[in-house]
This record gives C-alpha cells, structure tokens and sequence, in this order.
C-alpha cells in the first residue's frame, strides 16, 4: 500500500514543470499581475508554497520584488536555477508556511495551489492570519481554494512529455479528503524508471474561507472560477480569490 511521506514532492521535484503540473499556478500569478496592473504599483511580494518558482518568476518579470517561500529544499533549489535562467532576481527561502512570521513587509502575498494542503480549517487560519499580518494596508492577498466535489474520480489524469510520463488518480475520502495517487515513469537509458506519490489535501467550503479572510481584514476584491476555463465572478467548486487588506 503506497503510504503518505513527509515530502512526496522530492522525487516529483525534477519532472514537475517538464509535466506540466505549475501551469495551474501561473496561470493563477498571470491572471492576478494583469488584474493588479492598473491598481498597484508593483512593490514586494511573497508567494507562499512557490513549488518550483514559477509564480514568483512571474511577478518578478512584470516589476516585482519577488520572494517564494517553499518546504521542499528539491523545489527550492530548481527555482533558484530557474530564476538565473530567466534572467530576473528572485528571493527563494526554504521555510514552512506555517511558520511565517513578517509583519506588515508586502504589498502583495500569494498562495497558489497550496491552501488545500493544510489539515484542517485551524491551519487554514493559522496561515491566512499570517499572510493578512504580513502584508501592509491595503496590499492584497491571492490564492486559490477548492470545495468537495471540485475532482471527479471517473477517470484517471493522464500527462505525457518526452521521456516521462504521469498517471494522477483522485478518490475523495470521509470529510472532504482528496487523495491523489501519482505514478510516473521517467526514461533511463532503455528503460523506464517508476516513482509514487500519495499526497492528501483538504476540501474546504469557500464559505467558511470566505469568513476566514473577512476576520483577518481581508475583503473580497476579484473571484475567478478554474475548475475549467477561467471564468469572472463566477462561482465554482474550485476558485481564484483576490482579497484587499482594509481596516
């Protein structure tokens, strides 16, 4: 039986962008640097979970004084490379989210693809609290959060690049848990070598995280729907939130 590890990111590290799985992410940074083009003066900006950088290379290229903050030191180190390959300066730390601790440092703090990993709601919080302490008045706080039922378990995810190749299967568990069993064979030599991950994320219902933020002086500012194709004000199972710090 294939069993959750402390890090199930560190083997899907070096075929993570080449099979496409931080596209999700920035298209999410893509659509919120648009959005915030004619309301913020890029200023400094913190994208927690950064993966392997792609989001915080993004808002680097477009202005931004860019930090992403991840756990796995296997993302961590790809990011850095990719951020010399992109010829743009980003800070990336290798730190928990859980445990951020800035106070009133960015004009921008992002979370993409990241809040659904947290255990329960008291993590939720815990982590919204310190993005919204973290970033000054008036700054903005985006992530994305999906609801029960945002995944179907009829039919496995299938992704293909040259030489490797991932099969994603989800089955939802008891109170909204989400188990995403991976399996991808990477080409060595003449063979392929296979890997495993199971990684468990947390369903939430945008309700409670919507009154999560508004505790923690964040207002609702742009909700996009992308459990299919990027949609405006549209309400969905899986969606992008913009929230502006206010009194």
């Amino acid at each position: 039986m294939l069993e959750l590890t402390a890090d199930p990111y560190r083997n899907l590290a070096p075929v993570y962008d080449q099979l496409g799985l931080s596209e999700k992410s920035a298209g999410y940074a893509r659509l919120v640097a648009e959005f915030l083009k004619e309301r913020a003066a890029p200023g400094k900006m913190l994208d927690l979970g950064c993966g392997t950088g792609k989001a915080a290379i993004i808002f680097s290229l477009s202005g931004w004084d860019a930090t992403g903050l991840d756990i796995s030191q296997e993302m961590i180190a790809i990011a850095r490379l990719q951020a010399l390959e992109a010829q743009t300066k980003v800070n990336f730390i290798r730190q928990d989210m859980r445990a951020l601790s800035a106070e009133n440092q960015f004009s921008l703090v992002t979370c993409f693809s990241v809040l659904n990993h947290l255990k329960d709601s008291s993590e939720l919080e815990k982590v919204i609290q310190a993005a919204s302490k973290a970033t000054v008045e008036g700054g903005f706080v985006a992530g994305d959060l999906f609801s029960p039922g945002a995944f179907s378990e009829t039919c496995p995810e299938v992704r293909m690049a040259p030489n490797v190749y991932l099969i994603e299967l989800y089955s939802w568990r008891k109170e909204g848990l989400l188990s995403r069993q991976l399996i991808w064979f990477r080409k060595k030599g003449d063979l392929f070598e296979k890997k495993e991950a199971l990684i468990e994320e947390r369903a939430f219902p945008a309700s409670d995280f919507l009154n999560i933020t508004k505790k923690h002086s964040l207002y609702l500012e742009k909700r996009w729907r992308v459990d299919k194709e990027p949609e405006e004000s549209e309400e969905g199972p899986h969606s992008l939130f913009l929230f502006q710090k206010r009194p």
